[in-house]
């Protein structure tokens, strides 16, 4: 019975020696979950000793937390690997307490250092942003199952370093010196060892980061208006033989891809068919989509074909793609043995999208009106036949039923002064016209020069009102003719 006595308690410091010795961090391999005390145990180590994992508890600053063998670690839960040593080549025991130094947070807007300060990303350089936005993006990946043994004897078990372990090494130095080090005398201590991260600078990381920079740079959003709706004028333009109107300028500063574009007409209905353009340099370039037509920070303008027959723009619209900015939350703990300093970490994301509107009230459309009076008694002059050229690209007026098109000379419309000495065209199309007279009736007028009409798109108005006086040269006369018979 003694012997047996013995024989379990060798056997219990032999288990007791191999827990102390065996060190390592952000490991979880395979696993079973034991019901009854409702917690897992790892089955690999040697084949016969177990440990368990335990959540993260008592988060609070100067909190303990327990070290419990591979706390922290990811799991079949999926859950990302999360605990790391930031001192390489210090022990790290496998049990006992540590203490939560310091906890830091990475929002959109800036750095918290819990019970200490809150710092705007706005007081770093771009640079250091970007250190800052690198390691939440280094946090914020999934990990593996990292093991730092320095003490195994069989060699059974060699170290083993995830890409995100070696990631926080390579990095947590300079987020601590902007952070919790600037503010604060705790001096979190931190080594590399000279490690080297593939994701600290791959393509996607540094994407990742010159997005994020640009997102706070232009005031913490994807979307940044530059002009306003009194900025947005309209204006002739002619494309591919083909007449339109150049809508704009709109300008916006954007981080995230644009994702849709809109112009509404008179009946709140988006409009099909829009180009888009900008200039580079004097060169004014035309593109089909707004993807190629719309630069961050550049002016841009919307094309509506005048075929279309719009009176009048009334909104704008655009918006972005959604994008993720990584939010993390870490813990700095300091264990009890060796003054060893770890690092486990919470991160999550908030998605970034940005939208606009502009209401307008830009006339692509205006009612032309002329009246023809008598300059000296302002009498109207019914039936004085006109026809009416756009000058921009010497079309003529047709209108037929109320539909106006643009035609050549002989197939333009010709219009007669009603009694009031009026000529009313509907839905004319913002530009300059000449009014042609071609023939007055009314006697003792001869036929007027031709007049300048200016449709500008005015908001004062919808109708322009152009007047065209005739002085009138001579008039008729009529009675009799006497012959004086008288001789003197």
């Amino acid at each position: 019975m003694k012997s047996k006595k013995i024989l379990l308690f060798t056997l219990f410091i032999i288990i007791f020696i191999t827990l102390g010795t065996k060190s390592f961090a952000s490991w979880y391999p395979d696993c079973v979950y034991d019901e009854n005390n409702d917690s897992y145990y790892e089955l690999d180590i040697g084949g016969s000793i177990s440990i368990s994992y335990w959540p993260l508890k008592d988060e609070k600053l100067g909190g303990q937390i327990q070290l419990n063998g591979d706390t922290y670690g990811t799991n079949d839960d999926n859950d990302k690997e999360n605990i790391f040593c930031i001192q390489k080549g210090q022990s790290l025991p496998s049990r006992g307490t540590a203490t939560v130094k310091a906890i830091i947070d990475i929002e959109p807007g800036g750095i918290t250092m819990r019970d200490v300060v809150t710092r705007d990303f706005s007081g770093y350089t771009d640079a250091e942003k970007r250190s800052l936005f690198r390691m939440a993006y280094i946090l914020n990946q999934q990990g593996e199952h990292s093991r730092i043994q320095y003490d195994a004897e069989d060699g059974k078990y060699p170290p083993y370093y995830s890409e995100k372990q070696k990631g926080v090494w390579e990095n947590i130095g300079e987020f601590l010196k902007l952070t919790i080090n600037r503010e604060t005398k705790l001096n979190i201590g931190t080594t590399s060892g000279g490690e080297k991260s593939t994701l600290t600078s791959c393509d996607e990381c540094v994407e990742y980061q010159n997005w994020a920079v640009a997102t706070e740079n232009i005031g913490r959003r994807v979307l940044r208006r530059d002009k306003n709706a009194s900025d947005v004028k309209s204006e002739e333009y002619s494309y591919n033989n083909e007449s339109y109107l150049k809508i704009g300028p709109f300008k916006y500063s954007f981080t995230n891809s644009i994702d849709d574009v809109n112009l509404y007409d008179e009946n709140g209905d988006s409009i099909s068919g829009l180009k888009y353009g900008r200039y580079n340099g004097n060169e004014f370039t035309v593109y089909d989509s707004y993807s190629d037509g719309i630069s961050s920070g550049n002016d841009f303008y919307i094309l509506v074909n005048k075929n279309k027959g719009i009176s009048k723009i009334t909104k704008f619209s655009i918006s972005t793609t959604s994008r993720d900015f990584i939010t993390a939350t870490l813990y700095l703990l300091e264990t009890d043995k060796n003054v060893q300093n770890i690092l486990t970490t919470l991160t999550g994301t908030k998605p970034r999208s940005g939208s606009d509107e502009l209401d307008l009230n830009i006339l692509l459309t205006q009612n032309l009106k002329i009246i023809k009076r008598d300059a000296d008694s302002q009498t109207a002059l019914p039936n004085v036949k006109f026809k009416i050229k756009r000058d921009s690209d010497g079309k003529f007026v047709k209108s037929n039923n109320g539909n106006i098109t643009y035609v050549d000379e002989s197939n333009a419309t010709e219009f007669y002064t009603n009694a009031n000495g009026e000529i009313t065209v509907n839905n004319v199309l913002v530009d300059n016209y000449t009014a042609i007279e071609i023939e007055n009736p009314n006697k003792g007028y001869e036929k007027y020069p031709n007049a300048k009409i200016s449709l500008d798109g005015s908001k004062n108005g919808n109708t322009i009102t152009t007047y065209i006086d005739n002085k009138r040269k001579y008039v008729d006369l009529s009675g009799y003719v006497w012959v004086d018979q008288r001789k003197w």
